[in-house]
């Protein structure tokens, strides 16, 4: 029997373990990835020649697949603890159909990573799409190294995402739709709706909502001030033209992916999360990125900048979460932008303790979060 997809992610999340308990990276191996693999995977070509992934989860009734010798049924697992979980679902009152969740993910990330979340906003009755930016994830690199952070022009991103979101229409039509973005996909979605959204050249703008988590608007340059920062990169990129334009070069201390000790981490306070996140650049080479290069950097403080002076060009009502232990792009930057946004339901909300990977945090601090944008997105 067929299932809707809403209620099979409201069974799994019912099912999932404290990320303190060694459980949760069983949960997430086994039960969360059962329910991703009913993703739709897609791909298309840029305007400039660029192979874009992206994924999508539609809230509708699940396949059935209980037949299928390869494929396991989750609705019909037999195990005591689904069953409850499942019967746990049934009582509780089904989510109405409340359109789509468009996400946009920061550097370096997949769309992969963002499975989690995915079950989250499909229990809440959402549809989900996600979208691999330029350069990273399963999309096509743009340097002769695979790893390179690399664009040439930051707004390159923004056109991406118009181009795919036009694509969405047919599967978004007249239902709802709201973004919700990390770090560097918050410069590049605040990019899209003041620059592209709703022009002759990309017309239908769904968007009603968004959501920036950790939105990249500033950058944090350890281990130089950003005075020193800006225009070392801007004049290595330029040397870097000269002597080596079509190989770029990695931003001074920086270099191909490294997997650091969940110690020394800057992202994120869930040692389970952490393990899980890096195991899947470990298992899955294709999709490593390294540091940002010259030419990268450089576009991305002129972006940022960009993005906050034209922040009043954004009409729709925008939340910011902002972690209060964030050590990778700047707080200043965040408030100056809500404080140009013109819509008045627009926010900033400080979450206290969170690092940069305020989606992938501890459950203390996650659960704040994750409340904070249903309650914005749900909000009248």
């Amino acid at each position: 029997m067929s299932e809707m997809a809403s209620k099979y992610a409201l069974a799994v999340l019912n099912r999932r373990p404290k990320d303190t308990h060694s459980a949760w990276l069983d949960w997430a191996r086994e039960d969360l990835h059962e329910f991703y693999r009913y993703a739709e995977h897609g791909e298309f070509r840029s305007s400039d020649g660029h192979e874009i992934r992206y994924a999508l989860f539609e809230n509708k009734e699940l396949p059935e697949e209980a037949n299928a010798s390869t494929v396991v049924d989750p609705l019909n697992d037999p195990t005591d603890q689904f069953v409850a979980s499942l019967a746990k679902a049934n009582e509780q009152a089904p989510e109405p159909s409340r359109g789509w969740v468009v996400i946009s993910p920061g550097r370096i990330e997949s769309y992969l990573k963002y499975q989690e979340i995915t079950l989250e906003l499909v229990a809440a009755g959402y549809s989900v799409a996600m979208i691999d930016h330029r350069g990273q994830g399963h999309s096509s690199r743009l340097t002769h190294h695979h790893q390179h952070g690399h664009v040439d022009n930051f707004v390159e991103y923004a056109h991406d995402f118009a181009e795919w979101v036009q694509l969405l229409e047919p599967r978004i039509g007249n239902q709802p739709a709201y973004i919700v973005s990390h770090s560097m996909g918050g410069a590049i979605t605040a990019q899209y709706l003041q620059q592209l959204a709703g022009s002759d050249e990309y017309p239908f703008n769904p968007f009603q909502k968004i959501v920036f988590s950790s939105p990249m608007f500033g950058i944090q340059t350890r281990p130089f001030p950003f005075w020193v920062a800006k225009p070392l990169t801007k004049f290595l990129a330029y040397i870097n033209s000269i002597f080596a334009p079509k190989r770029p070069w990695y931003a001074p201390t920086t270099g191909d992916y490294v997997m650091l000790p969940f110690a020394e981490n800057l992202l994120t306070q869930s040692e389970s999360r952490y393990s899980w996140f890096s195991q899947m650049y470990s298992d899955m080479e294709n999709i490593k990125v390294g540091g940002p290069t010259n030419y990268w950097v450089a576009e991305a403080i002129m972006a940022a900048r960009q993005v906050v002076l034209n922040a009043d060009r954004i009409e729709i009502p925008a939340l910011v979460l902002q972690g209060t232990e964030d050590l990778v792009v700047a707080p200043k930057p965040q408030h100056e932008f809500v404080n140009r946004l013109k819509h008045e339901a627009s926010k900033l909300i400080q979450i206290d303790g969170a690092r940069h990977e305020i989606l992938v945090e501890s459950d203390v601090i996650r659960e704040r979060a994750m409340n904070q944008i249903l309650q914005f997105l749900r909000a009248k």
